[in-house]
């Protein structure tokens, strides 16, 4: 249920910017009106409409439709989603065993790692803990290990963030 918010969110933005660049494809807005309709009706099914993607003319926002497609088959598969976990709530003796259809929100596939950045962090935080520890051994410190853990613990948070 919290990931319907953020999926219409995004619909409305693609569809906000298409209306200003010209205007919705037809072809898209049948869908977007089939999937509208079938919310409407309370339909307790995957909401029917084509999968075929929208053919366009060439010059036209292909990727702002792709997207508007995207977030139409998730609106539909959390749709059911909702309405599966609804149906189910009053159910006393389960029927049918459950799995849930809409496992997460996929962001993207491509994932950037800088490497040069892990390898300072990884470098920096080795030579502060080896630093803590040579300096406990120095002193002479008899209780400097809760003094290097929590330097650890400091500088395991500040890599986390």
């Amino acid at each position: 249920m919290p990931m319907l918010l953020p999926v219409l969110s995004s619909l409305a933005s693609i569809v906000e910017s298409m209306r200003v660049a010209g205007g919705v494809p037809a072809p898209l807005a049948l869908k977007m009106r089939a999937v509208k309709d079938g919310i409407q009706s309370g339909a307790t099914e995957a909401v029917p409409f084509a999968l075929s993607p929208v053919q366009l003319k060439p010059g036209s926002d292909t990727e702002l439709v792709a997207a508007a497609e995207e977030r139409l088959h998730e609106l539909a598969a959390l749709w059911e989603y909702c309405m599966t976990l609804c149906s189910r709530l009053g159910e006393k003796h389960l029927a049918r065993k459950w799995s849930p259809k809409f496992l997460r929100w996929e962001v993207g596939q491509a994932r950037h790692y800088n490497h040069g950045m892990l390898l300072f962090s990884t470098v920096t935080v080795a030579l502060a803990i080896s630093t803590m520890g040579m300096l406990w051994i120095e002193m002479g410190w008899a209780d400097g290990a809760g003094a290097v853990a929590l330097g650890d613990l400091v500088l395991f948070l500040r890599g986390a963030r």
